[in-house]
Order: C-alpha cells, then structure tokens, then sequence
C-alpha cells in the first residue's frame, strides 16, 4: 500500500491553478490596437518604417501605401523568417504590389466582452508569417506588422506620413 501524502487534494488544485495563471501571456501591444472599424478613407495614405523589435540589430526601411482604389504598393520592406522557434532573422528586403482591406485580425480579452482588434490584410502579404495590425483608437493610424506568437511581442511598425 502506497503511503497517503500529507497535502490534500486542494493543494494540487491551487498550485495547477497558480501555474496555469503564470504560464498566461498577454501581448505586449493589445492596448494600443484599433478596437473601432475604421474607415478605409482613414487608413489611405503611406506609412514609413518607423522601428523593429526583432533579435537583431538590422537598420531598417521602405513604405507601405495604401490608395483609395484598394491596391497597394510595398517598398524595400525587410521580410523575416523564422531561425529557430521563438526566434526571427532578416529573410530579404520586398518590392510588392497587390489589394488592400480592412479586416478582423483577432479579439483582445480583459474586463468585459472582447473586442474586435482590425488590421489590414495584403493580398499577396508581406511574409506568411505576419499580419498588421492597425494602431491608435483614431486616425492617423500606425501599422504593425507582428511575428510569431504575440507574447514575444517582435513586430515592425510603419507610421502614418
């Protein structure tokens, strides 16, 4: 007969409890995402590299813009890939042309209901690992471009000229 431990069941419970709360992550930038749909008169324009928080020093360029007929035109944009899990490195630097739309690129939980987080979606996108998220609660709007899970918080953002 196996001995019975000191420590009852309840224990177990709060202690899974505690672990499961400190392995939660909250991404680093949720409160600065555009929870309001915003016009696509609002987010026409063209965004400049602004600043990265990749893993490596890399200096950084190129534009996004947005036109009014749905296309966009990216330039001397740096792609990244992944180098080993968790982990991003500069792939190559991306001249692209395509459309452009406002969408739905996931919720942000907290106190009360969830909201919408929008983003801008690419068709082609930029690497098939990001998506961009649209910043600030009103225009002008900043894009961020954010890799992998969103608890590391790697991202690119391009403002608003």
């Amino acid at each position: 007969m196996l001995p019975m431990s000191k420590h009852s069941p309840s224990h177990f419970a709060l202690l899974a409890c505690t672990l499961a709360l400190a392995s939660c992550q909250y991404d680093p930038y949720a409160h600065l995402y555009t929870t309001t749909k915003p016009t696509e008169a609002d987010v026409v324009g063209t965004y400049t590299f602004a600043h990265h928080t990749m893993p490596v020093t890399l200096a950084c360029r190129g534009t996004i813009e947005l036109r009014a007929d749905g296309t966009y035109d990216l330039r001397d944009v740096q792609s990244w890939t992944a180098t080993t899990p968790g982990n991003f490195g500069p792939d190559k630097t991306i001249t692209q042309q395509g459309k452009w739309r406002i969408e739905s690129v996931g919720t942000i939980g907290g106190d009360g209901p969830n909201k919408t987080a929008w983003g801008i979606l690419l068709d082609p996108p930029l690497d098939p690992d990001s998506s961009f998220h649209l910043l600030n609660p009103k225009p002008p709007y900043t894009l961020q471009a954010s890799y992998g899970d969103p608890d590391g918080g790697y991202m690119m953002r391009f403002e608003r000229k």
